[in-house]
């Protein structure tokens, strides 16, 4: 049994989804917004064509962005209590980390919830 490492066509997909995610850290959440709606568009697509590794990540990235806006929402209404910069700061941190890990563990060809590798031939 051989191991064939080739990727499949949904890494860069995936790649140019987390890097707007990761983008819409600079642009106030606007390329965040195409990040998420791009994965929405290729998380179908990966399901039909049965890349389950490449639907986790599409999953990670909307429900990333979908996790962030609420909190961004909650920052603002914090700020005039003095504590919304810090939250702000926190929510900051954790879409970076998300945006990065899941960008890490796509180059290994892994899922970002799991081991589950790439299927190779």
């Amino acid at each position: 049994m051989t191991t064939d490492t080739k990727p499949s066509k949904f890494k860069s997909s995936a790649m140019i989804a987390y890097m707007l995610l990761l983008s819409g850290l600079l642009t106030f959440g606007v390329f965040s917004i195409a990040g998420a709606a791009f994965a929405y568009f290729k998380r179908k697509e990966a399901q039909e064509a049965g890349e389950d590794m490449y639907v986790d990540h599409f999953r990670w990235i909307i429900r990333t962005f979908w996790i962030a806006v609420p909190l961004a929402l909650m920052n603002l209404l914090l700020i005039p209590f003095g504590i919304g910069m810090l939250t702000a700061g926190v929510t900051y941190l954790w879409v970076f980390y998300r945006g990065m890990y899941g960008a890490k563990v796509l180059t290994d060809l892994k899922s970002p919830y799991s081991n589950r590798q790439a299927q190779t031939a």
